[in-house]
């Protein structure tokens, strides 16, 4: 079975890609939507519903959708991601942080991750081994994009434990290189969020690898951001700047287009080049590079998310936050965070790591009150950002540590509900 076009946004929830797929799984087999839904025991209402991710489909749905489609599972694989989902009638900005959500879920299973991530899967790409029917490039398309969104919207460790059995499949599909690409790229971002820096650059490296293969500028690009953020988490900053610069002066040069997608990642790859310049200490070229990724936002003309970039103007103003807050100037970063509104980032991770930045500032600041309300509002908004990053881990036992005697117990509190103590 071939690739069909994508119908939608690369962002697109896990939801709305079970329905594109089960609408074009349906039309395949020549079904209207009465009679799946007389096939499935269901309507042919619900299943319109479905289709336009208006319902919430169940399990034994995809079970019954995938037996008389005759998909090979394809359906019953996207579930899982579906199900990782939050419902729309949970309290996403300001539920409880009890842990009794899925975002404490258990730790994913490295041992998993590490026999897939580590192969060499250029060795396999040519074809499925005998007896395993090869999934079309559609529905691993759907499957790649449902992890990417979740990782988007912060559950991190949810999405981990999807990524071992998508990279197996890819690595046995046909022609898969650039969206094999794409999931190592994701795999990388997840690992790193996770605090597996090693296990990170690894898979940096096989989605270069399989980038360079498929021969296309823009996925290169787009796989040698993962590379940088890698190289930086090592604490290679000189060389991650360079690899950045490099990369968006190549895209440039290579493609000769000006398209949001090429705007987007050029400005990307800029603005991880001036973290690293001001980690450096460079706040000079830092600067030099934020205002050049400004001139790439005011192309774009929007805060869009091109090639998973949550590249804009807004996304911009949020790495001046960031740069301010790793040269040091707390002032300067607050008065930045003062700003943005927040609503104009698209994305929960985005907005989460803002005010992250922001809650560093007002540490150094001596702010605690105002630190200790970011924090919270960062959990809110992408729940792993701050439950699964040591990053934020020291930084909430920094506030725990600094704050006045009249809010540690609330600080304590708040340590032990998002797993920072025990």
């Amino acid at each position: 079975m071939g690739q069909r076009p994508r119908a939608l946004a690369p962002h697109a929830s896990p939801r709305q890609f079970f329905g594109a797929e089960l609408r074009w799984w349906r039309e395949h087999r020549g079904l209207s939507q009465t009679a799946l839904g007389a096939l499935v025991h269901s309507s042919g209402a619900t299943v319109g519903k479905v289709e336009k991710a208006a319902r919430r489909p169940t399990a034994d749905f995809a079970g019954r959708a995938d037996a008389a489609l005759r998909t090979g599972g394809v359906l019953a694989r996207l579930m899982a991601l579906v199900g990782a989902e939050p419902r729309p009638d949970a309290d996403t900005f300001g539920g409880p942080v009890d842990g009794s959500d899925d975002v404490a879920a258990p730790d994913v299973d490295r041992r998993a991750l590490l026999r897939v991530v580590a192969a060499a899967p250029m060795a396999a790409l040519g074809g499925a081994p005998s007896g395993v029917r090869p999934e079309s490039l559609g529905a691993l398309t759907a499957r790649v994009g449902g992890i990417h969104h979740l990782y988007q919207q912060g559950r991190y460790r949810v999405a981990l434990r999807h990524l071992p059995a998508v990279l197996e499949d890819l690595a046995h599909r046909d022609g898969a290189e650039a969206l094999l690409a794409e999931a190592y790229q994701v795999a990388s971002g997840l690992l790193l969020k996770t605090d597996d820096a090693q296990l990170a650059a690894v898979a940096a490296d096989r989605g270069m690898a399989a980038a360079r293969q498929c021969a296309d500028p823009v996925v290169v690009a787009a796989n040698a951001r993962a590379v940088v953020h890698t190289l930086f988490a090592g604490g290679y900053h000189e060389n991650a700047v360079a690899v950045a610069v490099d990369a968006a002066d190549r895209l440039t040069r290579d493609t000769g287009t000006h398209d949001e997608a090429t705007h987007s990642l050029r400005g990307a790859l800029l603005l991880r080049a001036a973290i690293a310049c001001a980690h450096r200490g460079d706040r000079h070229r830092a600067g030099d590079l934020l205002d050049e990724a400004s001139g790439a936002a005011r192309a774009v003309g929007r805060d869009g998310n091109a090639r998973w970039t949550a590249f804009g103007p807004t996304n911009v103003r949020a790495h001046r936050v960031a740069v301010a807050v790793e040269i040091g100037d707390a002032g300067l970063a607050v008065e930045e965070a003062a700003g943005i509104d927040l609503s104009a980032l698209p994305l929960p991770e985005r907005r989460a790591a803002l005010l992250v930045d922001t809650a560093r500032a007002y540490v150094h600041w001596g702010r605690w009150e105002r630190a200790f309300d970011a924090v919270r509002g960062a959990e809110r908004h992408a729940p792993d950002e701050v439950r699964a990053r040591r990053s934020t881990h020291r930084l909430i036992r920094r506030l725990g540590r600094g704050c006045p005697a009249s809010m540690r117990p609330r600080a304590h509190e708040y340590a032990r509900a998002v797993g920072v103590v025990r």
